[in-house]
């Protein structure tokens, strides 16, 4: 099982690439559910779920 910290540090390394792809214009939009998921919609058509 994953420490607090070490999710901690995941999670923010994961915002600050999805951050800099949408600064970048590859991806067009981010989207939560209930704040169980992170829903990433590319321009590429390759969206993704992150489960928080």
């Amino acid at each position: 099982m994953r420490s607090t910290l070490d999710h901690h540090i995941s999670c923010t390394c994961l915002m600050s690439c999805i951050y800099r792809r949408m600064s970048e214009g590859s991806i067009a939009e981010i989207d939560t559910n209930n704040g169980n998921e992170l829903n990433v919609l590319s321009r590429q058509n390759r969206d993704f779920t992150v489960k928080l």
